[in-house]
C-alpha cells in the first residue's frame, strides 16, 4: 500500500512539472524479461512487450536516436542504454533495436562477461553484437561495486582494468563508462578523466544540459509498471523534479 501511494504522489508530481522538449536525454535499461527473477530488482525487470511499446512511441513521435558520438549535438534526441548485460536482452529488446537499426549502448562488467552465467551474455555473444551496426559497449566497472566506497589504488583498477579488457577483447574503443549504483565522487569521476573516459553516466534522474560535466551525466530510469503516461512524461522532462532526490549529487 505504501508503495502505491509513493507512486501516486509521484505522478501527481510529475503532472504539474513543466516539460523539457529541448534537451537530449539517455533512457536506462536493465533487464527485460517476461518472467521475473532475483537478479535485480523488480522495478528493473520490464516486460517485452512493454519496451516495445516504448520504443515504438519515440519511433512515432519521431524522436531522433542518438548515438554515443553525437550525443552532444544540438538537435534534440535519445540515447538508449543498458547496464549490466543481462543475458535476455538479446532477445527480448536487441534483437527489435536491430531490425529497427536503432542505436544503443551495453555497459558491461568483463567478471559477469567471464563468469559463464546463464543470466549475463558471454564474451563470445557480445562480440557478435558489436560487429553490428549501431551497437555499442561501454564499460560498467570490472566487478560491478560502489566505486566510491573503494581506495583510490582500487578505483584505478577497476575503471582500468574494465577498460582494457573491452578494447582488447571486443577490438573496440571504449570511452565510456556507467557507475555501477551511481556510487561516485570527486575522486572517481577524475581518475575516470585521467585514465581516458570521455564520458560517463550516473542515476542521476535528468536530461543533458550544458553545463553538465560529462563525467557525471544524468539518464532517465525506466521501470516495470512505467504505462503510457509515464513514459510519455518521462521522455518529456516531468519526471525530472526527481533529480533533487539523487542520492549521489556531486
Amino acid at each position: 500500500m505504501q508503495n502505491k501511494f509513493k507512486k501516486k504522489l509521484a505522478e501527481i508530481i510529475s503532472s504539474l512539472y513543466f516539460k523539457d522538449e529541448k534537451n537530449s536525454f539517455a533512457l536506462t535499461y536493465h533487464s527485460v524479461n517476461n518472467t521475473k527473477n532475483d537478479l535485480t530488482s523488480k522495478i528493473y525487470q520490464l516486460d517485452e512487450q512493454e519496451f516495445k511499446n516504448q520504443i515504438n512511441f519515440l519511433i512515432n513521435k519521431n524522436i531522433q536516436f542518438k548515438k554515443p558520438s553525437n550525443l552532444f549535438k544540438e538537435d534534440r534526441g535519445c540515447l538508449i542504454t543498458f547496464d549490466d548485460g543481462y543475458k535476455s536482452i538479446i532477445k527480448n529488446a536487441l534483437d527489435f533495436l536491430n531490425q529497427k537499426k536503432i542505436p544503443y549502448i551495453l555497459f558491461v562488467c568483463p567478471s559477469q562477461l567471464l563468469s559463464n552465467s546463464k543470466d549475463y551474455m558471454s564474451l563470445i555473444e557480445l562480440k557478435e553484437l558489436v560487429n553490428m551496426e549501431n551497437v555499442y559497449v561501454g564499460s560498467h566497472s570490472f566487478n560491478h561495486i560502489k566505486l566510491n566506497e573503494l581506495e583510490e589504488k582500487k578505483i584505478i583498477s577497476e575503471l582500468k582494468d574494465s577498460k582494457n579488457f573491452l578494447e582488447q577483447k571486443l577490438s573496440v574503443e571504449v570511452n565510456t563508462i556507467s557507475y555501477p549504483f551511481g556510487a561516485i565522487d570527486d575522486r572517481v569521476l577524475k581518475i575516470a578523466e585521467e585514465i581516458g573516459y570521455k564520458s560517463g553516466f550516473s542515476t542521476k534522474f535528468d536530461f543533458i544540459k550544458q553545463g553538465y560535466n560529462k563525467l557525471n551525466l544524468p539518464r532517465v530510469d525506466i521501470w516495470d509498471g512505467d504505462n503510457s503516461k509515464i513514459f510519455e512524461n518521462k521522455v518529456i522532462g516531468k519526471w525530472n523534479w526527481m533529480r533533487f532526490f539523487s542520492k549521489y549529487k556531486i
